[in-house]
């Protein structure tokens, strides 16, 4: 028993041995004092064992006699000491892949934008940026009502915005076409203003003094809903005035003017098929290229086909990759035939109308000319459309009524 505890202290090698010369092995073995147990031929391969601080002993021996052996097993502490060893590694390195996977969800690492038509995710993403809300930012410096408020204030056309953490992602999502109820921004209270020169077409008032009525004509920045509510005593004197939130669907007619001129002269792209395809991949900002060719080109088009690594659907990870298409192009010149010339004016005037379609705006009525002018072919056209036609407009001191000692209004 004593015996089997100290060879499982200090570790058994079973061996199986091979070659012309194996008694000679042996006795050499014996000769050099290397204690070798449990002998026995197995299946015409002689199998032994003996502990494993000796084993490297066997290699001047292996080497006189011309032969070979092969580990068939190996036991005892020293050897499970080093599969615990090795099982402990794997445990810290998954244990710290796991931390460093959960400390990369506390920051933002892709920003996608939703619901634009006239604005790119590009331009927003841009605006974005120069409010420091980048890729790598702790998500605990994100206020999302922040980026909210800025959204509407910077584009006029926006009437909807929201924007939602989720795992890594920032998600801007927006509504560039008219929502029914006017959005709440963060001045407060505020006025109903027109934005552009119009004629009312139709006005339903949910809160606030309506100035205007079907029929009426206005002028941008004149007030259409007020923010002022005058408050009333029971012999219909005004005493006092509320301060509130004008909110309305107000829709006016009005027109937009267009104007282009076009060049019957013109150059165009010509591609060679001449192409470069580069390979890389981004590790937060830092890019490194894996193949690169030399660019030789005089003229070229550089394409970017970019894949984000994500775990889940909403855990991005600061790792991307992709491939750099360079295409050479070179320049032609060319001239319009009249014929071309008025399509193209036309497919120009076009995409001007699908803007307003884009956002839901009814038109109404459209007239376009189309002639040619010197060396320009010239396009002039008016749309009248019903639109939205309030604006949000925060009410001023100036504008307060005063109330004078006796509870009524003072007027001018």
């Amino acid at each position: 028993m004593v015996q089997h505890g100290f060879q499982w202290f200090c570790g058994t090698v079973t061996i199986a041995v091979f070659g012309e010369e194996i008694q000679r092995f042996f006795n050499i073995c014996r000769a050099n004092e290397l204690f070798l147990r449990d002998i026995q031929t197995e299946n015409g391969q002689t199998v032994f064992s003996m502990n494993a601080a000796e084993v490297k002993k066997l290699k001047p021996i292996l080497k006189k006699t011309h032969t070979r052996i092969r580990i068939l097993k190996k036991k005892g502490l020293p050897f499970l000491r080093l599969k615990i060893r090795k099982k402990r590694s794997f445990a810290v390195g998954v244990i710290l892949a796991g931390m460093m996977l959960y400390s990369l969800t506390f920051f933002i690492w892709n920003i996608t934008v939703e619901g634009n038509y006239s604005y790119t995710a590009g331009e927003i993403t841009d605006f974005l940026n120069s409010m420091q809300i980048t890729g790598g930012i702790l998500k605990a410096n994100v206020d999302c009502d922040a980026i909210e408020k800025a959204i509407r204030n910077q584009y006029n056309d926006i009437t909807w915005v929201c924007a939602e953490l989720n795992g890594t992602r920032l998600i801007i999502h927006i509504k560039e076409n008219y929502d029914t109820q006017i959005p709440k921004e963060e001045v407060d209270p505020y006025h109903l203003t027109a934005k552009r020169d119009a004629v009312v077409t139709s006005i339903l008032t949910r809160s606030g003094t309506p100035l205007v009525k079907q029929g009426d004509t206005v002028k941008a920045g004149d007030i259409l809903v007020s923010g002022i509510v005058s408050v009333y005593d029971d012999n219909g004197e005004p005493m006092d005035h509320l301060l509130v939130n004008a909110d309305a669907d107000i829709y006016g007619e009005t027109t937009y003017t267009y104007h282009k001129e076009i060049p019957l002269s013109y150059r165009e792209k010509e591609y060679t098929g001449n192409e470069i395809v580069n390979y890389y991949c981004m590790i937060d900002r830092g890019r490194l290229l894996l193949q690169t060719q030399k660019t030789e080109f005089a003229d070229y088009d550089r394409l970017t086909d970019d894949h984000w690594v994500s775990v889940l659907k909403n855990f991005y990870l600061p790792v991307h990759y992709g491939t750099e298409t360079i295409r050479e192009y070179r320049w032609v010149d060319k001239t319009y035939t009249e014929a071309e010339a008025n399509q193209a004016a036309e497919a120009d005037f076009n995409l001007f109308l699908e803007k307003f379609i884009k956002k839901g705006i009814q038109i109404i009525e459209k007239n376009d000319t189309i002639q040619i002018i010197g060396e320009n072919c010239v396009v002039d056209g008016t749309v009248t459309v019903v639109e939205p036609i309030g604006k949000v407009r925060p009410v001023e001191q100036s504008e307060l009524p005063e109330i004078n000692t006796e509870g009524t209004e003072k007027t001018e």
